[in-house]
């Protein structure tokens, strides 16, 4: 069932028991930086080869004269790209907006060299279909073709849950398939796929499928088998060189035999056909080097994706509404704020208030239930993109939440090309009884102010110095002795407090490794397979990384924090556990 909504699009994350279990039972497939036996990119050897002839027909078709000429006269080329988020048959599942935000800005940065930049063609599409959401391999990909904009480049991206082995680029449907697990990081993989839709093939063509390895130490083949009968490139750009046409059809390439995830630099003594033992380029996309080896494309390969872009038609594209560039941007949060006490007003409705951004095209909201001392999301209850630079504020609907309960909630600032900003940090709340005149709301507010707050003795609007419950010495603020999990005694409850080595949990079987760490961490969650959510924060409090988990076991991307002492903090929505590493 295809579903398309506009910004509106309510994500309610209902934890299903019976999706848990069947979690539980899925093998666990590790990130594509890491893992040989994954093949993070599912372009097969029939597809490299109709990539790489589309390329050598755009070589013949159009001279490089009319590439120099196009880049002379515009400074950068914008290609807006539509985001298909796939989802189960009840709407849930779908990639977080904010993974999706992360991956454009990091997109953004690996093909800045060659002045092309995306930008989000809003709105985003929601296609609920079970088959889809559980095995991207086995499900039609017929119906998603049907499904494309047709003036964007077009992305599905979904967990395939059964099947989590490679996001790919398929040429019969030109279209790109990125995995929720490898949008978790920086943009590579992403960056790699959109390389073969502009007719970029991998750098080993010919070895897919054939372990170079097994030619260690002396020359490889003059020629692969198979239908497709690939001479292997020679490592000479010299007399005999064979670049031109081998291989991945590019000069400035060196020859790459690497078909398998590897790591950098290359240390096998890989040779070729003449016994030359060949360097290959180890930062390039198009390779299957691990992720943080690669950042680079080739002049070449620069030129090829232009070529790809002109022939599209694609380089008439308008440039995005908005180009100021929210990196660093917040939007100040109003209200509610610092563990307001909100009522539930008699037409179920309270309003969220921040301030307007410049150049914001509009607002990610994120609103989830939390625990009353750890700073975790136990559930998301939705997260919604609205519209609009000058909107500043959202009424929720009261009926999605509990009563008692401690809630929070963040504002991120979004345009469709640089959505960088940083994601605010979250105020609490606490919802409490009804906010009408006989439930004490006397203003009707939504919030329980001066005069109307329950044991606020004197009136003022808060409960402070011998109002509070607990504070045994009347100062007003719970500290000292009477914090609770205080366990040394200073008066909050911090790192400090942690049982054991750097831990407290009350799950257990989990395990952390490596610890320290320098570019990932794994958990493995033992018998607590029901945890869906991981939050990351730093020896001050502030939260760094925020992640849904939906495997027995997980990886972590902890390349871009800081060297430093962190605490992660692991939840199941009832109960949590957390665990202090080291990120070297």
């Amino acid at each position: 069932m295809l579903k398309v909504f506009t910004f509106g699009k309510i994500k309610i994350m209902i934890k299903i028991i019976n999706l848990f279990i069947l979690l539980a039972l899925v093998p666990f497939s590790l990130m594509a930086q890491t893992s040989d036996n994954i093949d993070f990119c599912g372009v097969n050897a029939q597809d490299g080869q109709l990539i790489k002839q589309r390329m050598l027909d755009n070589r013949a078709s159009i001279d490089k004269s009319v590439i120099d000429q196009l880049r002379a006269s515009r400074s950068i080329t914008y290609i807006p790209i539509t985001f298909h988020l796939i989802g189960d048959d009840n709407g849930l599942g779908y990639m977080d907006l904010d993974d999706v935000f992360r991956q454009v800005c990091s997109l953004n940065e690996l093909y800045s060299a060659q002045d092309v930049q995306f930008y989000v063609n809003f709105p985003f599409r929601y296609i609920d279909s079970q088959d889809h959401y559980e095995d991207m391999d086995n499900a039609s990909s017929n119906f998603l073709t049907q499904q494309k904009d047709a003036n964007s480049l077009n992305i599905f991206a979904g967990p395939s849950i059964l099947n989590q082995s490679a996001s790919f680029y398929t040429p019969q449907g030109d279209w790109l398939f990125l995995l929720t697990a490898m949008a978790q990081g920086d943009a590579t993989t992403l960056a790699h796929e959109i390389g073969h839709l502009f007719t970029l093939p991998h750098t080993f063509v010919g070895w897919e499928s054939i372990d170079a390895r097994d030619y260690e130490g002396g020359p490889s083949p003059a020629s692969l088998g198979g239908w497709w009968s690939s001479d292997v490139e020679l490592e000479t750009r010299g007399a005999g060189k064979n670049c031109n046409s081998a291989a991945d059809g590019f000069c400035d390439t060196p020859a790459d035999y690497v078909s398998y995830r590897a790591p950098c630099p290359m240390t096998n003594d890989l040779r070729d056909p003449t016994n030359v033992a060949i360097d290959p380029d180890e930062t390039n996309i198009m390779s299957y080097y691990f992720d943080e080896c690669v950042f680079y494309f080739s002049q070449e390969q620069r030129d090829a994706v232009m070529t790809d872009i002109i022939n599209r038609g694609w380089d008439n594209f308008n440039p995005p509404a908005s180009l100021v560039n929210l990196d660093g941007a917040i939007a100040t949060q109003n209200s509610p704020i610092n563990l307001d006490t909100v009522g539930i007003p008699i037409n179920n409705e309270f309003t969220l208030q921040w301030d307007a951004v410049n150049g914001a095209e509009g607002y990610l909201i994120t609103l989830a239930r939390t625990h009353a001392v750890a700073p975790v999301n136990l559930e998301v209850i939705f997260e919604e993109m609205i519209m609009g630079e000058t909107t500043t504020s959202y009424v929720i609907d009261t009926t999605l939440l509990s009563n008692p309960e401690h809630y929070r909630w963040r504002i991120t600032p979004i345009n469709s090309f640089k959505p960088c900003a940083d994601f605010g940090d979250y105020q609490r709340f606490y919802v409490s009884g009804t906010s009408n005149a006989d439930a004490g709301d006397s203003n009707g507010n939504g919030i329980f102010d001066e005069g109307e707050i329950a044991g606020d003795i004197n009136g003022d609007g808060t409960i402070g110095t011998g109002e509070i419950t607990g504070d045994t010495n009347g100062n007003g603020v719970i500290d000292g002795a009477e914090v609770l999990n205080d366990a040394n005694g200073d008066g909050v409850f911090n790192e400090q407090d942690i049982n054991g080595i750097g831990s407290h949990s009350q799950l257990t079987g989990i395990e952390l490794y490596p610890n320290p760490a320098n570019s990932y961490i794994t958990i493995d969650f033992g018998s607590s397979n029901d945890i869906n959510q991981l939050v990351i924060v730093d020896i001050s409090g502030k939260e760094v990384l925020t992640q849904e988990v939906n495997t027995t076991a997980h990886q972590v991307d902890i390349q871009r924090l800081s060297s430093g002492v962190y605490n992660i903090c692991l939840s199941n929505g009832a109960r949590f556990a957390y665990f202090k590493f080291v990120k070297l």
